[in-house]
């Protein structure tokens, strides 16, 4: 609009906002000046970086070239273990001026005559010539080294070049081009040399003997500038200069800068120029980048910064603007507008949509004007009305009178019926009239009132009087409240004024507010109260609101908070730590989404170190909306403490159990190892019997440290539920094998019930239920004297997908008391904890037993009676595992009763039969795999009437029946017991061979090499004869220090290795091991005596593959060894060796001795043999020796290289001769560790 040009606020805001623009884009490009300095600068430091990266490797390759010369010179001194042909100086062909010998990889002879008389070899010929392997191994090391000679006198050279094609280098070699100046160090470089259109140069050191004898190292310019190029960026040029600042690279010519030119603050003017000075290097290089092409990119990025910045702030403030007109200025100017013209506004200003926001303000306006109008109308119609009355009736004065007096009255009427008290007075204080309200106030009628002043009436109330005088001296209206008569009124004072603003009288409103008084000092009463009693409340109380500004806070929250005073609306993030704020916030985020009433949480406060409980609560208004969040905090420092020190006490207390069954393992490995050694021998009854006593002794010890660990694992929650299906009659079955011996020793009877309706296959931890079942029938058997043990399985509910089983096992023994029944299932308890107790043990079994069944999601309980027995039982809810029949088996054939099926034997793989009659009938029909038989007493009828039947099937399944076993079937047979019998027939058609694991063949590992290493010699010895009673060759070692050295040399075909050793243990070993030698794969076992199960997965980690814990008995050691080892063949076989020696154990040790020194010189010739023919006959005479005293590995290695050789004629495979020499090392140290103790 045109209207809002002159409105000079708007014209002040919009110059405010420009003036705010070129500010901003005033500072935003002084900050691109600042940063395209620091860019400069940032980019200037990563020059000087790839300058030192390249300055390095330079120096690294110089350092290289002068090792070669160094080396190169101390051959030179070294004595000749092998002599050249004396005729080589006699073949030198002649060329002119130049003598070259050409000798294949050898190298070249090159000699320059000073006359035509024969040029004198110098007398070191020989030496000279040996440099050719160092020449070649410079050349093979340095791929930009093109030649490498030695130079004497400037006559005579020896070289060795890349391309020997033609004579040109060897001409400037000896011309003196590519010699350097010595003046200055014996360690120099040359001039860039032009050869044939190539250039090069060279780096030279010469000898501390003698002048004119130095070593030379040529190098292609070409390819060390493509080498500087390659590790370099674009736009940067890298120039290597010798020391008297010749470029060696190419043409070009560069001015070295002072270092004192350049500029400190922007060493980049000019162009970027690094480079060093060294008194010891030959060369050096140069860093140079022009100074627009350093400054472009930088200058660049920084325009394309400010231009994204000036876009982004001009947008913004394009934004602004319009937002601004959107929201403020059109709405205020048409509403100025509207206001100035009011109902003479132009159209358009009616035709603006009003925003949402505006539309109050502008209805309240479009209010007050139509009022206006109505009004003026109305009072136009009024004059019109009064103008005819006055022209046409002047005679109805009277009546125009009276009007006023009803008027009048009315208005009495009015006043007197407001409750209010009102009166009027003149100037003078005289009262002009009042309402009822003030008559009754007063007790004094209207009519005595009128003309009378309040003093002439009464003496009361004098605050009338003062007010009213305040507010005829400040001529305006006053509103105070006062007290009268005990009650509050608020009265309000308003003066009469004159068109010349002159005093006429006074108006007086006085409104009984006792009510509303009482009210708010009821309300600032209670308030004080609830700041009272928060602020003494004994726990701390945070008032916080929406934007989490601090509104209140109470004595105990200062104190927690280690706050003495707090700033008014201070942030909720000055009063606690980052974590605990950030949990803070999330619980408070929670509450304003979530429909908790209250959350809780844990925060740590420091300095001091503390923990606060925190409960938070939101609180809402009538109309639900949220107000401000109460925070409750708690001191719970010395709860957590409490549970800290508890943690490190069981942490501890873990430890101690580790160590002390650490300990106690290693002397329990020791007696048992020992105590099997004797029993082996010859000894007497008597001796037996004590040694039986003492190997008992320590199986109860190992069974009490097996209980210890268990239950530390219990209290540290470390175990874990490994849910998968099992066998139910496996598990009852491996239980009853474990149980049945301890049973028949004690001479009691086991009974076993297990419900037809338990599903064979179910889901759960096998592992934890065998250690339950055997826990309790082991406590079962030690707490009866006679009687029976029962251990009865019964279904108690069962779904189509789940089954509930209750376990029971019940004896006869003595029974518990009942006070004694609450604490049993504690750690370390019995039911007699009297010093005269009959029964051994330390209390363990029935609290693991608790924990594991808690862990299944079970419940154990006891029934039980003094001297009348103990019955023990929990019910797990499993999962069931639908099976189908294996296909070797089905269909099958089932006998058994009616009342015996179930529903597991519904399948179409199972006929059921219930009479032997149905199933000869079923047999003739059709052809089965398979038949089971429930009732025994169906089974002669089977062998009389069908015996051609029952011999075709694949498998036959039964109970107990003698007349099935006397049979001459040739059907495969299986006999069940009664007890579980469907289930365990059910099992055996489930899988293939009728087992579910396949049983592998036996290794045989005899003859195979082991490394034990023990820092024990006890368990070291033990350990050894154990592995030798299985035939396998041993070798020992009481440290782990030197493993690497030994296991490379000995290559062992298992380690068996203890874990705690000093100096370095059995898992830093390993690792070391597995780093250092990646081509070992041959397995590593521990055997320790930490049974802790973090200690075997810290093995797994490290790369062992089992953990054996001490005592280990020689059939579990057999079986490991078994699983793990991977070589069958025989290393040594020490009976043959033996028997060859005629079985002199003296004689067999000097012979191996001479052995371990022919296995030394074989390795040598080895090394130095390059003939095939010797190489064949190197293996024959291995292969002889090495049989002979019963190396059958090293012996059939040698055969093999020599087959290969023989049949070949050349070496096709490399592999068999490194294998030789793997198999010859091993021997010798087999031998020296074995027989020496190296």
């Amino acid at each position: 609009m045109k209207e809002n040009q002159d409105f000079i606020p708007l014209k002040k805001y919009r110059t405010a906002a420009l003036a705010s623009l070129f500010m901003s884009i005033f500072v935003a490009g002084f900050l691109c000046m600042h940063l395209y300095h620091i860019k400069l600068n940032r980019a200037f430091t990563q020059h000087q970086a790839y300058y030192e990266a390249i300055d390095s490797q330079i120096i690294q390759k110089v350092a290289e070239a002068s090792n070669v010369i160094d080396n190169i010179f101390s051959s030179l001194m070294q004595p000749l273990v092998y002599k050249f042909e004396s005729s080589i100086t006699h073949e030198i062909e002649k060329n002119n001026n130049y003598y070259h010998q050409l000798d294949g990889e050898g190298g070249e002879i090159v000699v320059r005559k000073a006359s035509h008389s024969a040029f004198d070899v110098p007398d070191n010929w020989q030496q000279i010539l040996a440099l050719g392997p160092a020449f070649n191994t410079a050349l093979a090391l340095i791929p930009a080294l093109d030649a490498i000679a030695y130079v004497k006198e400037g006559q005579f050279a020896f070289v060795r070049r890349r391309d020997s094609s033609t004579s040109h280098m060897l001409s400037a070699m000896l011309d003196g081009a590519l010699a350097p100046d010595f003046s200055q160090s014996n360690f120099s470089s040359s001039r860039r040399v032009n050869i044939e259109e190539k250039h090069y140069f060279s780096i030279a050191k010469q000898s501390g003997n003698a002048e004119g004898e130095y070593v030379v190292l040529v190098y292609d310019s070409a390819d060390v500038a493509n080498w500087l190029k390659d590790v370099t960026s674009e736009h940067v040029t890298i120039t290597l200069f010798n020391k008297d600042k010749l470029n060696l690279l190419n043409d070009d010519a560069v001015e070295l800068k002072s270092k004192t030119s350049i500029n400190e603050i922007a060493p980049w003017e000019d162009g970027v120029q690094l480079y060093r000075l060294r008194a010891n290097m030959p060369i050096y290089v140069v860093y140079a980048q022009d100074e627009a092409q350093f400054r472009n990119p930088v200058l660049i990025e920084v325009l394309l910064e400010f231009g994204f910045l000036l876009i982004f702030m001009v947008t913004i403030y394009l934004l602004l603007s319009w937002l601004g007109n959107r929201i403020f200025i059109y709405p205020v100017s048409y509403f100025l507008s509207y206001l100035t013209y009011q109902e003479n506004a132009p159209k358009g200003t009616f035709d603006y949509v009003v925003p949402v926001d505006w539309q109050p303000w502008f209805a309240r306006v479009k209010q007050v004007v139509t009022q206006k109008q109505g009004l003026l109308e109305q009072l136009q119609r009024h004059n019109e009305v009064l103008d005819e009355q006055v022209q046409s009736q002047k005679r109805a004065l009277s009546r125009s009178l009276e009007a006023k007096e009803r008027q009048a009255a009315l208005l009495n009427t009015v006043l007197d019926s407001v409750p209010d008290l009102i009166y009027f007075k003149n100037i003078d204080g005289s009262f002009i009239g009042c309402n009822r309200a003030f008559e009754l106030f007063l007790g004094v009628e209207k009519s005595q009132l009128v003309g009378r002043e309040q003093t002439e009436i009464t003496s009361m109330y004098p605050e009338f009087l003062t007010l009213e005088q305040q507010m005829f001296n400040e001529k305006k209206a006053i509103t105070q409240t006062i007290t009268l008569d005990d009650k509050s009124y608020m009265l309000t004072l308003s003066p009469f004024l004159c068109a010349q603003r002159g005093m006429l009288g006074s108006l007086g409103v006085a409104r009984d507010v006792t009510m509303q008084q009482q009210a708010i000092k009821a309300l600032q009463a209670s308030e004080e109260s609830f700041k009272s009693a928060m602020e003494y409340a004994p726990n701390g109380v945070i008032l916080v609101s929406l934007d989490k500004e601090v509104l209140a806070m109470n004595k105990a929250a200062r104190r927690y908070l280690d706050k003495a005073t707090i700033t008014p609306l201070v942030q909720l993030s000055s009063l606690f730590t980052a974590d605990g704020y950030l949990a803070i916030s999330h619980v408070l985020s929670m509450l304003l989404k979530d429909t908790k009433k209250v959350l809780e949480l844990s925060i740590s406060q420091n300095e001091p170190y503390s923990w606060l409980q925190l409960s938070a609560s939101l609180v809402w208004d009538k109309k639900k909306v949220a107000k401000y969040y109460v925070l409750h905090l708690q001191d719970i420092t010395s709860l957590t403490q409490a549970k800290l020190d508890a943690e490190r006490a069981t942490l501890a207390k873990s430890r101690f159990i580790a160590n002390i069954s650490h300990e106690i393992r290693t002397p329990l490995n020791v007696i048992q190892g020992v105590v099997g050694i004797i029993k082996k021998q010859q000894i007497s009854e008597q001796h037996s019997t004590m040694l039986g006593q003492v190997e008992h002794a320590s199986e109860q010890l190992l069974n009490m440290l097996d209980s210890i660990l268990t239950f530390a694992k219990v209290e540290g929650k470390q175990q874990a539920v490994c849910i998968q299906p099992f066998c139910v009659a496996t598990t009852v079955r491996d239980c009853l094998e474990l149980i049945t011996p301890l049973i028949e020793k004690k001479q009691l009877k086991l009974i076993v019930k297990v419900d037809d309706r338990v599903w064979p296959v179910l889901q759960s931890d096998e592992n934890k239920i065998k250690q339950i079942l055997l826990n309790l029938l082991n406590n079962a058997v030690k707490y009866t004297q006679s009687g029976t043990i029962t251990l009865s399985l019964t279904v108690e509910d069962s779904s189509s997908e789940q089954q509930s089983v209750r376990f029971s096992v019940a004896d006869t023994g003595i029974g518990i008391k009942h006070e004694d029944q609450q604490r049993l299932f504690d750690a370390f308890t019995q039911g007699d904890e009297s010093l005269s107790r009959q029964h051994e043990g330390i209390g363990l079994g029935l609290a693991i037993v608790k924990h594991e069944v808690t862990l299944l999601g079970g419940n154990i309980s006891l029934n039980s009676e003094l001297n009348r027995g103990s019955e023990f039982y929990f019910t797990l809810k499993m999962d069931k595992v639908v099976c189908v029949v294996a296909q070797a088996y089905s269909p099958v054939l089932w006998l058994c009763k009616k009342e015996r099926v179930v529903d597991y034997l519904k399948q179409a793989d199972i006929c059921l039969v219930y009479s032997a009659n149905e199933a000869i009938i079923e047999m003739t029909q059709r052809e089965y795999k398979s038949l089971v038989v429930c009732d025994p007493n169906e089974v002669s009828a089977l062998l009389q009437h069908a015996p051609q039947y029952i011999e075709g099937l694949e498998s036959v399944i039964s109970t107990q029946l003698q007349s099935f076993s006397k049979t001459t079937c040739n059907a495969p047979l299986t006999i069940m017991p009664d007890e579980m019998f469907l289930q365990s027939a059910y099992s055996c058609l489930l899988y293939e061979q009728n087992s579910q694991m396949l049983i592998q063949a036996h290794k045989d590992i005899s003859g195979c090499l082991c490394l034990v290493i023990d820092d024990n010699s006890l368990n070291l010895d033990i350990t050894a004869n154990m592995l030798l009673a299985l035939n396998i060759n041993v070798v020992v070692q009481n440290s782990a220090s030197n493993l690497v050295e030994v296991v490379s040399a000995l290559n062992p075909d298992l380690i068996l290795m203890d874990i705690h050793m000093p100096v370095i243990d059995g898992f830093q070993a390993t690792k070391e091991l597995k780093q250092a030698l990646e081509s070992f794969s041959n397995p590593i076992i521990a055997l320790t005596a930490n049974a802790q199960h973090s200690e075997q997965e810290r093995a797994l980690d490290v790369g062992m593959c089992d953990y054996l814990t001490k005592p280990v008995s020689q059939a579990k050691l057999h079986q490991a060894l078994q699983t793990h080892l991977q070589n069958e063949d025989v290393f040594f076989d020490s009976h043959f060796g033996l028997q060859q020696m005629m079985g002199n154990v003296e004689l067999l040790s000097k012979t191996l001795e001479k052995f371990a020194n022919m296995c030394t010189e074989y390795l040598q010739k080895i090394d130095t043999e390059n003939e095939l023919t010797k190489l064949q006959m190197i293996a024959h005479n291995v292969k002889g020796a090495a049989g002979g005293v019963g190396f059958v590995r090293l012996a059939t290695t040698a055969k093999q290289l020599e087959l290969h050789l023989k049949d070949h004629g050349t070496l096709q495979n490399s592999t068999l001769v490194r294998n030789l020499v793997m198999c010859l090392t091993q021997v010798r140290q087999y031998i020296l560790m074995k027989y020496h103790g190296e």
